[in-house]
């Protein structure tokens, strides 16, 4: 079997688990909703994060610009991988 081949069974075996996992949990569940909730909380912070970004002001409005820049990103990035 080639690693080509060997990555593709790999897939399908996740998406089968997924797709299991997924069976299992409906809308209604409490791990659904507990996972909206904190998805939610996220999002929350990534937005608070960017008006913080925008609305600094002072002798430290560089390196709070930044880092409000930084952390926005981040969070963003672990929203993008939810």
């Amino acid at each position: 079997m080639t690693a080509a081949r060997k990555k593709f069974v790999g897939a399908a075996d996740a998406t089968t688990i997924v797709r299991e996992l997924w069976s299992e949990h409906t809308a209604e569940s409490p791990i659904v909703q507990n996972l909206r909730h904190q998805m939610a909380n996220t999002f929350v912070l990534y937005t608070n994060y960017q008006h913080y970004h925008w609305q600094t002001y002072g002798p430290l409005f560089r390196d709070l610009h930044r880092l409000f820049d930084e952390l926005a990103k981040e969070v963003l990035a672990d929203l993008r991988e939810a």
